[in-house]
């Protein structure tokens, strides 16, 4: 158990999503296994019976303190942890899902979402505890939903998908009508946001963006497009805005800001990241219903 525990975990991919704790848990059982099998096989050398009671004490408060010791005291930031601040907007979601009743059996599609996004699997988990059928073309969630979740290609009379951002604001998609939406940020936090775009925006026009080595990287790389400047247009301020690519590059802090502008940019980045993966609208349609890109 313990040669194919190890195998396993050299075996999850960590380069992109980093070592994230939930995904090595199985060693856990499998180490408690071990421990006790070489304690009790230890434990039966030994001949005297109090030395015996003694080592099972001891052995109890080994047990003790291990087990407090690993009770949580933090976010772990990794994982499922990462998107903690997604579930009031599930809930929100949660909340306005029963419009799908009327248009089930539901084909789920949920191409062209973000990888690691956690709102897939929650607005499955709610169309189920509501009794609403669905059932999916894609063979990897067939895999995980099982058989008979499986579309035969005549069996779902609605499309079911979800966007995020600025597309999640139309109150339709082509043919798609949108049943529940919920908006990442506050009437204030837009309010501020607005503010912040107008304060950059004359900012980048007064005075551009200046090269930094991350920056140029990025340009090379064919990120970055709307930051290369000029700034002299409205048109080539509101581009770098609604690209995301500005806030993009303060997160990666590829820019190189003077002082006194370094708290907005990283204020304007957090509330354009919230407003984009947060505000979040679910839309139904014909199953055969060409859903536009953007």
């Amino acid at each position: 158990a313990l040669a194919v525990g190890w195998y396993t975990a050299s075996k999850v991919t960590t380069d992109i999503v980093g070592v994230a704790p939930h995904q090595f848990r199985f060693l856990w059982p499998v180490a408690a296994f071990l421990v006790f099998a070489l304690a009790l096989v230890g434990l039966r050398m030994v001949d005297a019976p109090a030395a015996r009671r003694g080592v099972v004490r001891l052995l109890g408060v080994g047990v003790l303190i291990m087990a407090v010791w690993n009770i949580p005291a933090s976010a772990a930031h990794v994982g499922p942890q990462l998107e903690s601040g997604a579930i009031p907007v599930i809930r929100a979601l949660d909340r306005q899902l029963g419009a799908a009743a009327k248009s089930q059996p539901l084909l789920l599609d949920f191409s062209g979402i973000r990888f690691g996004e956690p709102f897939s699997g929650a607005i499955m988990a709610e169309l189920r505890r509501r009794d609403i059928e669905f059932v999916t073309t894609d063979g990897y969630l067939g895999r995980q939903l099982g058989p008979t979740r499986v579309s035969n290609g005549h069996d779902a009379r609605t499309r079911i998908l979800y966007r995020s951002g600025a597309a999640a604001r139309r109150r339709s998609l082509g043919a798609l009508t949108r049943i529940a939406f919920v908006d990442g940020l506050t009437r204030s936090q837009h309010r501020h946001l607005r503010v912040l775009e107008r304060e950059i925006g004359s900012e980048l026009a007064a005075h551009g963006l200046a090269q930094t080595p991350k920056l140029a990287a990025g340009l090379k790389l064919g990120l970055f497009g709307t930051l290369q400047g000029p700034f002299t247009t409205p048109g080539s301020v509101q581009r770098a805005f609604d690209s995301g690519e500005l806030a993009g590059a303060v997160d990666a802090h590829a820019l190189a800001l003077p002082p006194e502008w370094r708290r907005r940019f990283a204020e304007y980045a957090r509330l354009w990241r919230r407003a984009d993966l947060s505000t979040i609208g679910v839309f139904t349609g014909p199953v055969d219903a060409t859903v536009p890109k953007s």
